[in-house]
């Protein structure tokens, strides 16, 4: 990977688990990342779960490299209470991803289009609190699939150079 790939503003779309690690790895390697989020906070769809909701998991299957997730001595069971695992990808996120990338929470992609003709990478229009602004760049659409990470990236853009397409990263 070149400096000037690097120099790349990428697009994730949603602050759930998979957004989140998303974003670490971009981070790490080096990328501008920002984050496009409807919700108010990270956590996706395990912001919204009903009280009994637990992991269909063991234990720290759902966890990621680098930070760890205790067990509480009380806790009775190898299944993760969602309210456990929604404060976990919360201090996933202040530790991997809060100030070193652009977060939009409250914030959706009302269109996402090709650059003009001749030129790789979208043009997102996003509306934030009845605000709309626009961002270039690559994008990356990221969810749980029969939990396998899958990533659909675009071509590249940006202001002053053009890119190759881009793989998934995991």
């Amino acid at each position: 990977m070149t400096k000037s790939d690097t120099d790349l503003t990428v697009l994730i779309v949603g602050c759930g688990p998979a957004g989140l690690i998303n974003a670490r790895t971009l981070i790490q390697d080096g990328f501008k990342v920002t984050i496009v989020a409807k919700e108010e906070d990270v956590g996706g769809c395990w912001r919204y779960s009903y009280p009994d909701l637990t992991t269909n998991s063991p234990w720290g299957a759902f966890t990621f490299s680098g930070l760890d997730m205790a067990k509480p001595s009380n806790h009775k069971g190898d299944v993760v209470p969602a309210r456990t695992y929604r404060r976990y990808l919360e201090d996933f996120y202040h530790h991997f991803v809060k100030d070193k990338a652009e977060v939009l929470f409250n914030t959706e992609i009302i269109s996402l289009l090709p650059q003009e003709e001749n030129k790789r990478g979208w043009i997102a229009q996003l509306r934030a609190k009845k605000r709309e602004m626009k961002r270039k760049g690559c994008l990356i659409k990221s969810y749980w699939l029969q939990g396998t990470l899958a990533n659909h990236s675009f071509q590249i853009y940006s202001k002053t150079h053009e890119y190759q397409p881009i793989t998934p990263l995991l």
